[in-house]
């Protein structure tokens, strides 16, 4: 299928530049989401397929593998032939829902990260409150 290649190869640059899409990109991507939903029944695919290339575009934008960067864009041009025939309205319905669930662990991920980073620094500032910096000597010492 033509599917697999283009979500392996997206999937492994949304992995490798995941820590770079901050609120501006989930909302770009949030609001391409949502303008592909309205035009679920459109019968004009190439809007569809447009915003649809827009929203991994917004993740894939932040990538510099060019390489990789290209199959993607061959893979899509052979899906998009493909897709012509066969996007009916429940698959589109399912690319909409798959999209939601990304950007939610997409936003989870920027939680989890957030609340670690805090974590962290929290535990600075208590280990700095009880060991003040200097008080211990260092291995070298």
């Amino acid at each position: 299928a033509v599917f697999c290649p283009t979500i392996i190869k997206s999937s492994r640059v949304l992995l490798s530049v995941c820590s770079r899409i901050d609120s501006a990109e989930i909302k770009k991507m949030k609001k391409r989401n949502e303008e592909m939903l309205a035009n679920l029944s459109g019968s004009n695919f190439s809007r569809y397929w447009d915003l649809n290339t827009d929203f991994h575009n917004v993740y894939l934008s932040l990538s510099s593998n060019l390489p990789i960067l290209r199959q993607i864009n061959i893979i899509r041009q052979r899906l998009f032939e493909f897709g012509k025939k066969d996007w009916s309205r429940k698959m589109r319905e399912m690319n909409y829902s798959e999209h939601l669930t990304m950007i939610e662990l997409i936003e989870k991920a920027h939680a989890s990260v957030h609340f670690q980073t805090k974590k962290c620094q929290a535990q600075a500032i208590l280990t700095d409150e009880i060991t003040p910096r200097g008080s211990i000597p260092s291995p070298d010492e």
